[in-house]
């Protein structure tokens, strides 16, 4: 899963050594297309249990590498001609065999291109959610971008847009009727934005490197959907010896 700046080359590199060509495939994926795309094109990570494998798109045709034998490099494997414009969502499978290798033995490399100019921050939550939309080369907030909240199951869960500040402010999963997949686990959730034919994502999962104990900040790893607040009080506060205390407590 990764991200190409749209004013950047759009290009994916790919690294090899003594591998004369590779069998490539490449689609453009729209927004009802990504999660059930990052299921099969995105190794890295977990989206839950599923009854079928899913299937990843058909590498059909054949790239040339073009690098000298024995010498490491890495190749530009140019997203233009699927993008079909200056931005997008692109799934892509590379297979690459070594000689006298089987065709079983290919080895099968899977990933998934956001060419954008979108800079999406996202905090997930039971309680409230919040989506944070920014101009990946200014940094600056993005208004009236859509934005749509997705489970595993590529449900809508909910649509809006961005304010003046960038931001997209979301019911917690809980309200929204998305329960727990388990005691320690918290929902598989998805963010996909758009403004104009600009398209990207991220997900609760995506926490890699970012995690918030790596900044010194408490987290609840398992979020309870209800929280649950207790109060004991007395009927005043000042009390003479041998007077008799009366507490009250709030649940």
């Amino acid at each position: 899963i990764l991200v190409i700046e749209a004013d950047e080359t759009t290009a994916l590199p790919i690294r090899a050594t003594n591998v004369p060509r590779v069998q490539v495939g490449m689609k453009r994926l729209g927004p009802d297309d990504i999660v059930p795309a990052l299921r099969a094109h995105d190794p890295r990570h977990w989206y839950g249990d599923q009854e079928t494998e899913p299937t990843p798109i058909a590498a059909r045709d054949t790239f040339a590498i073009g690098l000298r034998r024995n010498r490491p490099g890495t190749v530009p494997l140019q997203l233009a001609s699927t993008l079909g414009g200056e931005t997008g969502v692109v799934a892509v499978r590379v297979l690459s065999r070594h000689r006298g290798t089987r065709d079983q033995d290919l080895d099968d490399s899977r990933a998934i291109a956001q060419v954008t100019r979108l800079g999406l921050t996202a905090k997930f939550s039971p309680h409230q959610q919040l989506v944070f939309v920014t101009d990946l080369a200014t940094a600056r907030p993005i208004r009236d971008a859509s934005v749509t909240l997705r489970d595993e199951r590529n449900r809508v869960l909910w649509t809006g847009e961005t304010d003046v500040t960038g931001r997209a402010q979301i019911p917690g999963w809980n309200e929204l009727g998305v329960e727990k997949t388990s005691r320690w686990e918290s929902p598989r959730l998805f963010a996909i934005v758009q403004l104009g034919d600009d398209l990207a994502f991220t997900s609760s999962i995506y926490d890699d490197g970012v995690e918030p104990y790596r900044f010194d900040v408490n987290t609840d790893w398992a979020p309870e959907p209800v929280s649950y607040a207790g109060s004991v009080f007395s009927d005043r506060g000042l009390y003479k010896s041998g007077e008799t205390v009366h507490l009250k407590s709030i649940l």
